[in-house]
């Protein structure tokens, strides 16, 4: 559980891969994207705050162990959508995963859009879904 500010870096490094300050330090292109990422979750604390996740998706989310923004930081958008498929016992829509590259994406630092702008990566990536 997130205690406070120091927890969260830490949080936002592991899930970065990255080394946190005790191990030597961090680099300036890091700690911009440290700054970001927690400006990001300032901005958006809850899950239906997120760019392009409503009270469905925020259910969803909350089903595979996400309750908040900084449970998605560093996440995996295909990785999300085989958890759901495995989940609900079959393929979902495809348009959820363009969902949840919106949300990496976001959260990663990229400006928000709209869901659909992801559906032409997704398929060129994931033909098969």
């Amino acid at each position: 559980m997130v205690q406070g500010f120091d927890d969260l870096l830490e949080l936002v490094l592991a899930r970065l891969d990255r080394p946190t300050a005790r191990q030597g330090g961090l680099d300036e292109d890091l700690c911009r994207q440290v700054t970001a990422v927690l400006d990001r979750l300032r901005a958006h604390c809850r899950i239906i705050d997120l760019p392009n996740v409503g009270p469905v998706i925020a259910g969803v989310l909350r089903s595979l162990g996400c309750a908040t923004p900084a449970d998605l930081i560093g996440c995996d958008a295909i990785d999300l959508y085989q958890r759901l498929c495995r989940q609900r016992g079959g393929r979902q829509d495809p348009c959820v995963l363009d969902v949840f590259l919106s949300i990496e994406r976001f959260l990663a630092g990229e400006e928000p859009r709209p869901w659909w702008a992801y559906s032409q990566e997704r398929r060129r990536r994931f033909p098969n879904l």
